[in-house]
C-alpha cells in the first residue's frame, strides 16, 4: 500500500478547544491512550537527516589524533576506574563510567595514556595509545540521535511534520552542538539524555493518565531524567524544569470543568513522585558502581573525611598514633576544607616565607614539629611523651624550612587585606627562641570533636580544635582565596583573624610521628561508613568543589555573550588549522529572536489580562502559549542560574538552554504557519539555508581544515573573534 503524500498545508489537531460552562468558559485539552503516529514518507525523512546529522559528526573523526580540551579531564577519569583509584569531580560519574566500560569493550583495560592535552594519542608508528576514535564515535553517535528525540518532542507538542523536521535541522547543523559531539566530552550524551526526557514529559503531557502509554511513558520519563541528573551536575535544571512544567500543567487542568478537582491532582502528584523517586534512583546506582570501583588511594583522597580516607586501600591512616605529645612530628588538616597546613620556600610579596593550604597529603612540606613555648633542650621533647591539653599552648617548627609558625606584628595578608587580619608567615630557625607572635593557644572545639576523651587532650583524627595568638588576639584560619599562579602557586591562603568564620578556624591532626611511639601505642579507631554516609559526603565534597571552580580562564565568557554569540573557545590550534568552539550564528540570534518575541508576547496577555471579560482564542493559540511556556521556561531555567553563579563557565554550558530555544523556534513557526502558511515555510526555507550556509563556511572551525587567514577574517563578526584567525597564515 502506498504511502500516503504528506501536503504542506496538513495541519495535526491540536489538543486545546473553548468550551462553555455553566458558569463561565474554559479551555478543554484532548489527551490519547493512542501512541504518536508517523507515517512511511515522514519515517524516511527523518531517517535520511538522521544518516546526514550522524554522518556530518563522524565526519573525519579522528582528527585532531590528540588530546583536545577537556577529553583530558574524561580520559583521567577513565584510568582512575580502570586502576581503582578514587578520584572527585564537579560532576556526577553516569557518562564517564559509560566512557569506561566502552573503552573496556575495546581492551583499553591497562591505563597507559596520561591524558595530558595537546598530547598524541598515536605512538612512533601512529597506532593509538587510547581507542579515542571509539570513544569520539560514540559521542557522535548520541550527538546525531538527539534528532529523534527533537522530532518527537516537537510532533508532541502539535507541530506538524516539515516544522519538526526543520527542528531536526536545525540540531543537526548547530555548530557549537555537532563539535560537541565529535570528541570524548560530557556535553554530547548529557543533552541526548536532556533531548529524551524532554521528548517523553511532552509525550506525558498529550497521553491519557493512567492508561498503559501513559504508565510506560512516565517510567521512561524518570528513567531519562536519572540519567541527566547522573551526567552533569547542572543536569538538576532540567529536572526542576520537569517539576515546574507538572505543576504548570496541573493548574492549567484544574480549570477543565471537564476534569474532576481530585483526578488532576492524582495525575500530577503521581508525575512528581515519578520524577523525583525514579531519577534518585538512577543517580543511586551510579553512585553505588562508583564507589564500589573506586576503592584505592586516588587524586580525590586529599579532598575526604578521615573516615573516608580510611576505607580506602593503601591509606595513610591505618596506624594513626592517636596521642599527639610535644616532640611530634605532624600534620594539620583544616577542618572545613581538607586542605594540610604547608609552608615552602616561597615568598610573599613582601619577602615573609608564605604559609597556605594544600591538597596534597604526600607533600613533605606539610609537615611541622611540635614544640613547646619554652624551647626545650637538646633532644628533651623526643625523650618523653608529654600530651597537650586543652588550653596549653605549642609552637609548630616546619621541618623542611627550618622556621616557625609565625603570626606578623604588622603586616596584612597578601589578599585578606582588611585590618582585622593578620598575616600568617614562617620565620625563625631550629635555634631561634621565638617570640609571643610564634605562640598558638589549642582551643578544643568540644562540639566537633568525635570523642570524649579528645574533648580534653589533643588526640589525632578525634580533636577539632582552634589555633589561639593571644598577642594578637587572633584565629588561624583557611580561607578560600588562592594565591595568584606566578608567586603562589594557586595555593589556598592562610590568615590569622580576631572574629572568624568558626569552622573556617577549625584543624585537625591526621599525621602523627615520634620516636617513642611502638607497637603497643593506641591507635585511632575510625568509623566504618556506610555506602549512604559515602553516598552524602562525596556528593557534598562534589558540591563543594563546583561551588569552588572559580578561576581565571583565557576563554572563559558570561552568559551575556553567549545569546549573541560574542565569544567561542579554541579546542585545537595548529600552524594552518585549528578547532574552535563557536555556534550557528543564524541559529543563535533566532532563538534569541523567539525567546524575546514569546516573552513580550506573555508580557502583553498579561498587561492586558481581565479577570472580568471572557476571552477565546483558537486552538492554535492555545497551543502556542501551553508548549511554548513549557519551552520558555526550559531556556529560562538553564540559563538564568548562569547568571546568579559566582563560577568560571564557558560557551558550551548553553547548550541545553539553546536546545530549549531551538524547540521553541519551531513552536512559533508552527505558530505562523497556521495563520499564513506560504509566509511562513518561506521564512522558514531562507533560515534553513542560511543555517546550512553558515555551518558550510564554519566548517574549518568544526572540523579542523586547512583554512587561510584571509578566508577567516573575512567571518569575523564579533571583536571577540579575532583570536580564532592567529592559526591561519597570512
Amino acid at each position: 500500500m502506498a504511502a500516503k503524500p504528506i501536503e504542506l498545508n496538513d495541519e495535526p489537531d491540536t489538543q486545546f478547544s473553548s468550551e462553555k460552562g455553566p458558569l463561565r468558559a474554559f479551555v478543554s485539552r484532548k489527551t490519547s491512550s493512542v501512541p504518536l503516529q508517523i507515517n512511511v514518507t515522514e519515517k524516511i525523512h527523518l531517517l535520511l537527516l538522521l544518516i546526514v546529522a550522524i554522518a556530518v559528526r563522524r565526519w573525519n573523526i579522528a582528527e585532531p589524533p590528540s588530546v583536545v580540551f577537556d577529553e583530558s579531564i574524561v580520559g583521567k577519569s577513565i584510568n582512575n576506574y580502570l586502576t581503582h583509584a578514587f578520584s572527585l569531580d564537579t560532576d556526577p560519574p553516569a557518562v564517564k563510567l559509560l566512557y569506561t566500560w566502552l573503552v573496556e569493550l575495546c581492551n583499553y583495560v591497562s591505563p597507559t595514556f596520561n591524558f595530558n592535552t595537546g598530547e598524541s594519542y598515536l605512538n612512533s608508528e601512529s597506532q593509538p595509545f587510547f581507542p579515542y576514535t571509539v570513544t569520539r564515535g560514540f559521542s557522535s553517535l548520541l550527538g546525531g540521535c538527539t534528532i529523534l528525540f527533537t522530532y518527537r518532542t516537537l510532533r508532541a507538542s502539535d507541530v506538524r511534520h516539515y516544522i519538526a523536521l526543520f527542528g531536526a535541522f536545525i540540531v543537526a547543523f548547530e555548530n557549537s552542538i555537532s563539535e560537541q559531539s565529535r570528541f570524548m566530552f560530557v556535553d554530547s550524551p548529557m543533552l541526548f539524555f536532556i533531548a529524551f526526557a524532554v521528548s517523553m514529559i511532552k509525550t506525558l503531557q498529550n497521553s491519557r493518565a493512567f492508561s498503559r502509554k501513559w504508565l510506560s511513558v512516565l517510567f521512561l520519563s524518570g528513567i531519562s531524567l536519572g540519567f541527566v541528573i547522573s551526567s552533569r551536575v547542572i543536569g538538576i535544571f532540567t529536572l526542576i524544569w520537569a517539576i515546574l512544567v507538572t505543576i504548570k500543567e496541573t493548574w492549567f487542568d484544574l480549570g477543565d470543568l471537564r476534569l474532576k478537582t481530585s483526578f488532576v491532582m492524582k495525575t500530577g502528584f503521581s508525575k512528581l513522585t515519578a520524577f523525583l523517586t525514579i531519577p534518585f534512583t538512577i543517580y543511586l546506582f551510579f553512585f553505588f558502581i562508583h564507589l564500589n570501583i573506586l576503592t584505592n588511594k586516588g587524586p580525590g583522597y586529599g579532598k575526604m573525611s578521615p573516615e573516608f580516607e580510611r576505607g580506602l586501600a593503601h591509606n595513610h591512616l591505618s596506624n594513626l598514633i592517636e596521642e599527639v605529645s610535644y616532640g611530634s612530628d605532624i600534620m594539620l588538616r583544616n577542618f572545613h576544607s581538607g586542605q594540610y597546613l604547608h609552608s615552602y620556600n616561597g615568598t610573599y610579596p613582601n619577602g615573609h616565607q608564605q604559609i597556605t593550604l594544600v591538597d596534597d597529603y604526600q607533600d613533605e612540606e606539610n609537615l611541622w614539629f611540635v614544640e613547646e613555648r619554652v624551647k626545650a633542650l637538646g633532644n628533651e621533647l623526643l625523650e618523653k611523651l608529654k600530651p597537650i591539653r586543652n588550653g596549653k599552648t605549642l609552637r609548630l617548627f616546619h621541618k623542611n624550612t627550618k622556621a616557625f609558625l609565625r603570626i606578623h606584628e604588622s603586616s596584612k595578608p597578601a589578599l585578606s587585606e582588611q585590618d582585622y587580619n593578620k598575616e600568617a608567615s614562617a620565620l625563625g630557625n631550629d635555634s631561634w627562641t621565638g617570640d609571643d607572635f610564634a605562640d598558638f593557644e589549642v582551643k578544643i572545639a568540644s562540639d566537633y570533636c568525635k570523642t570524649e576523651h579528645g574533648k580534653h587532650t589533643l588526640k589525632a583524627g578525634n580533636t577539632i580544635f582552634q589555633l589561639y595568638n593571644r598577642k594578637k588576639s587572633c584565629y588561624l584560619l583557611g580561607t578560600d582565596k588562592k594565591l595568584p599562579e606566578d608567586w603562589g602557586h594557586g595555593q589556598t591562603e592562610v590568615i590569622c583573624i580576631e572574629s572568624p568564620t568558626f569552622v573556617k578556624s577549625l584543624w585537625f591532626v591526621d599525621y602523627n610521628r615520634h620516636p617513642l611511639f611502638n607497637e603497643d601505642s593506641n591507635t585511632v579507631d575510625f568509623k566504618k561508613l556506610s555506602f549512604w554516609e559515602k553516598f552524602i559526603e562525596t556528593n557534598n565534597a562534589m558540591l563543594k568543589l563546583f561551588s569552588e571552580n572559580k578561576f581565571e580562564h583565557e576563554y572563559m565568557s558570561k552568559p551575556k555573550e553567549w545569546i549573541f554569540l560574542s565569544r567561542g573557545i579554541p579546542y585545537f590550534v595548529q600552524p594552518g588549522k585549528t578547532i574552535y568552539l563557536l555556534g550557528n550564528l543564524i541559529t543563535y540570534y533566532l532563538v534569541a529572536f523567539s525567546v524575546i518575541i514569546f516573552g513580550l508576547w506573555e508580557l502583553g496577555k498579561l498587561i492586558t489580562w481581565n479577570p472580568n471579560r471572557v476571552t477565546t482564542s483558537s486552538g492554535r493559540v492555545y497551543d502556542y502559549e501551553f508548549h511554548g511556556l513549557d519551552f520558555f521556561i526550559g531556556y529560562l531555567i538553564n540559563l538564568v542560574p548562569f547568571y546568579l553563579m559566582d563560577q568560571t563557565v564557558f560557551l558550551f554550558h548553553y547548550i541545553p538552554a539553546l536546545y530549549f530555544g531551538i524547540l521553541l523556534v519551531c513552536q512559533t513557526f508552527e505558530f505562523i504557519v497556521s495563520r499564513r502558511a506560504k509566509v511562513g515555510y518561506c521564512f522558514m526555507l531562507l533560515w534553513g539555508v542560511a543555517i546550512l550556509v553558515t555551518y558550510i563556511e564554519f566548517a574549518p572551525l568544526i572540523y579542523g581544515l586547512k583554512w587561510t587567514r584571509q578566508a577567516c577574517e573575512r567571518m569575523l563578526i564579533s571583536p571577540a573573534w579575532d583570536n580564532l584567525c592567529l592559526a591561519y597564515a597570512e
